[in-house]
């Protein structure tokens, strides 16, 4: 979801890891304006952003997530005074993001090397029925 900033200044902040902390341990049960809620509770009011996954059957959290302040002070009261709090009986852990590419996948944030010529697009989304190769081959 994201916040009121405006203008190339909140672009940059959106894409910037000083502005942005990594939060896990969310109940479950909460919805975005629940996590929202906690910050502002705690003085970290300036939310820009928020990038809370969930899951696909249900809709509901998983738990983690990213968000973006306005400020480095809010980031900072967050990271600071705010890991290891109760929210919604659990304890959440809050942590400085890790730089894209930096982990997950297995292959250590380097891409996959391909052979001699190949070319490989990923395209998820698709139907399960009523596509054939050939439809998906007219696209590209």
């Amino acid at each position: 979801t994201k916040g009121t900033g405006t203008g190339t200044d909140s672009v940059n902040k959106l894409e910037s890891l000083e502005h942005t902390i990594f939060i896990e341990g969310i109940p479950f049960e909460y919805k975005e304006d629940d996590v929202k809620e906690f910050f502002i509770k705690h003085g970290c009011d300036d939310i820009l952003q928020m990038r809370m996954p969930t899951w696909q059957d249900t809709g509901r959290l998983r738990g983690f997530g990213h968000i973006v302040f306005d400020s480095t002070e809010s980031r900072n009261k967050a990271l600071t005074e705010l890991n290891g709090q109760n929210l919604g009986r659990r304890y959440i852990t809050i942590q400085a993001p890790k730089a894209r590419g930096s982990g997950g996948g297995g292959t250590n944030g380097k891409p996959r090397e391909q052979p001699e010529g190949c070319c490989t697009v990923f395209v998820k989304n698709l139907p399960y029925r009523d596509i054939t190769e050939d439809d998906i081959h007219d696209i590209f």
